[in-house]
């Protein structure tokens, strides 16, 4: 990692280190205060010996798209430290929790508060397409709130599977990526790819957040995929008796297989139900409780996932790449605030 992505000055001259907040395979992340301003931040600490070269370069590569992708909306990356032994990385402090487990506590809980969402997610993917950035897995786990305040925003995270491209429209990817349940049927059957298909993740998420459901689904990732290709999906959960005709015009204009045919960011920022002007009021019944499950499902996974890694680097001296997807240890170097 050379001096364009890292300092070299000693870290210990700008931060002090304070207590962990979270440790992993390969990284362990510490809440840390800026020494000029008392500014409290995340340092995730990555020890070089535990890294493969392959491991460096795509530690090295999200560095220089989180640069890219720098907007309200996004984790910020504030300072990146280098010494022989370990990379140390300055992250914005979030505070807020994770999406899921911050709408699960809502005791009324409407449309209101998923056009919110939708419209910063809007906000975010117009600045990083614009600046050729395509995270390639929007999902609840890799999105936060940035502090406990009400009026929070939420910041987009994880950049582990994101690429930066000359043209966000026009570059066409071929890496199949993402997560199952949130990904692209273009990413799926391997035809190229662009930009729009974090509209169509952004589309998963907003049917989720109105119904408690995932809008794909089966017993196997055969017969989920296989459904997300078709764009196999309906209305029938309860939840959306309760829902407006405006939230699922919105989900389906982004569950389009046709990318094409899908709604773009401007369209969202410019529709009334994503500005709230006609999204419901009415407490969608059940549907926190549901979002409240699913959050404490993905903490139990991934607790399972550091353990099973971690018995894995003990039974396994070989380095096991950070940025896999699906490998449990990818889990673990995330700063989740």
């Amino acid at each position: 990692m050379g001096n364009s992505h890292a300092k070299q000055e000693n870290f210990k001259d700008t931060y002090t280190k304070k207590h962990v907040l979270g440790r992993g395979s390969f990284a362990t992340v510490y809440l840390a205060e800026r020494k000029r301003d008392g500014e409290k931040v995340a340092i995730k600490i990555l020890m070089k010996k535990s890294l493969s070269a392959e491991s460096e370069s795509k530690i090295r590569k999200e560095i220089d798209i989180m640069k890219q992708a720098s907007h309200t909306n996004v984790v910020s990356l504030i300072d990146v430290y280098q010494s022989k032994h370990k990379i140390q990385i300055v992250l914005e402090l979030c505070t807020g929790g994770h999406l899921l487990e911050r709408l699960g506590k809502r005791k009324h809980y409407n449309e209101v508060e998923a056009a919110n969402v939708i419209k910063q997610l809007a906000l975010a993917c117009k600045h990083m397409h614009q600046v050729g950035v395509v995270h390639r897995d929007l999902k609840p786990e890799n999105i936060l709130y940035a502090t406990e305040r009400e009026d929070s925003p939420i910041k987009i995270t994880d950049f582990g599977l994101s690429t930066h491209v000359s043209n966000a429209w026009e570059a066409t990817m071929m890496t199949p990526c993402g997560t199952p349940a949130y990904v692209a049927p273009e990413v799926i059957l391997r035809r190229g790819y662009h930009c729009e298909c974090d509209l169509w993740s952004i589309g998963v998420i907003l049917y989720l957040l109105v119904s408690g459901f995932p809008p794909f689904y089966g017993s196997n990732l055969k017969k989920l995929l296989r459904r997300v290709t078709k764009a196999s999906y309906d209305f029938r959960p309860a939840p959306f008796k309760s829902c407006s005709d405006e939230v699922k015009d919105v989900i389906k204009g982004l569950l389009k297989l046709d990318p094409k045919e899908r709604l773009t960011p401007d369209n969202l920022l410019t529709n009334p139900w994503v500005n709230g002007l006609n999204a419901s009021a009415e407490h969608l019944p059940d549907v926190s409780e549901r979002l409240r499950r699913i959050d404490l499902a993905r903490r139990f996974r991934a607790r399972m996932h550091l353990a099973l890694a971690l018995e894995s680097m003990v039974s396994d001296s070989e380095s096991v790449s950070p940025g896999v997807k699906n490998a449990p240890q990818k889990e673990n170097i995330k700063v989740d605030g």
